[in-house]
């Protein structure tokens, strides 16, 4: 689902039924094989493209901050310039991630 929805964003294709038919497999969605790299591609998706809801923000956030540490400060960078095309989320969202996830577990020890 990450990787769809990643490239559909990079392509220009937005669709939004494609967010809502993932949005309904969420609740069933393994964590077995994801990681940070994933979970960012997503996230991403979600920013750039202005598509889905908050429920998929919240998702995908959520499994952002649980491979965290898997995360580096390119992809970091890249969700920080994703967002700035965001017109459904406050702009706090993103300090909150900041302050809380982002600088403390990633920017701050890697650099």
């Amino acid at each position: 689902m990450a990787f769809i929805m990643y490239n559909m964003t990079v392509s220009g294709i937005y669709d939004p039924s494609v967010f809502e038919f993932f949005e309904k497999e969420y609740r069933t969605t393994s964590q077995k094989h994801m990681s940070g790299r994933s979970a960012f591609g997503a996230l991403w998706g979600y920013y750039k493209s202005n598509q889905g809801t908050l429920y998929g923000i919240d998702f995908w956030t959520a499994k952002v901050q649980d491979h965290i540490k898997d995360m580096r400060v390119q992809e970091i960078s890249r969700l920080l310039e994703a967002f700035r095309d965001n017109r459904q989320l406050p702009r706090s969202h993103i300090r909150e991630l900041l302050n809380t996830h982002f600088k403390k577990h990633v920017i701050l020890p890697l650099w």
